[in-house]
């Protein structure tokens, strides 16, 4: 039997339903014993919607996401899109550090005066964003796998946008 996330009441008062792995079980995923890395990348939407007040808040959730993964032995990179892909803060040969918040502020954000202006330009390029996020995935991999052969990886893109997108690929079965 495979109950769905949706709001089934059974799901939300047995907690052993997750566990027993009765709900979403397309997360389950086997790999061989050994050293494991966690590669992430944040595809995250600069398009002209998210104006200063919805990307200010944007760089709230990546700040505090940057300080949850720092401790964390995962590689992670942040990227934007708008109308096009925005290359941003690169994977590095480190795990995950507060640094790299410069870098992203640098990308979203400019002094107006003596204020900061965080800024959105353009239209909703998903496609651009994820296409460019997951060719950077797939070559940041390949080094790993060179420098450390028996790794085992576990890769994510996450997409963090307000809307629909309104350039590129717009058909959603396209899109997935």
């Amino acid at each position: 039997r495979s109950d769905g996330v949706e709001f089934d009441p059974e799901t939300i008062q047995d907690q052993d339903k997750w566990v027993r792995g009765e709900v979403m079980k397309t997360l389950w995923h086997r790999t061989e014993h050994g050293q494991v890395a966690q590669i992430n990348v944040f595809c995250l939407d600069a398009s002209g919607s998210m104006r200063h007040e919805r990307m200010r808040n944007l760089f709230k959730i990546l700040y505090l996401l940057v300080l949850g993964l720092e401790d964390r032995k995962s590689y992670d990179a942040f990227h934007f899109f708008s109308t096009d892909f925005m290359p941003g803060a690169e994977f590095s040969s480190n795990y995950t550090n507060r640094s790299l918040l410069f870098d992203v502020m640098r990308k979203i954000s400019a002094l107006d005066g003596k204020k900061l202006r965080f800024f959105g330009l353009g239209g909703t390029n998903l496609s651009a964003g994820i296409n460019n996020c997951y060719e950077r995935i797939v070559e940041f991999s390949k080094v790993l796998k060179e420098e450390y052969p028996g790794i085992n990886l576990v890769k994510s893109i996450f997409v963090i946008t307000d809307g629909e997108p309104s350039v590129g690929i717009i058909q959603k079965s396209l899109l997935h």
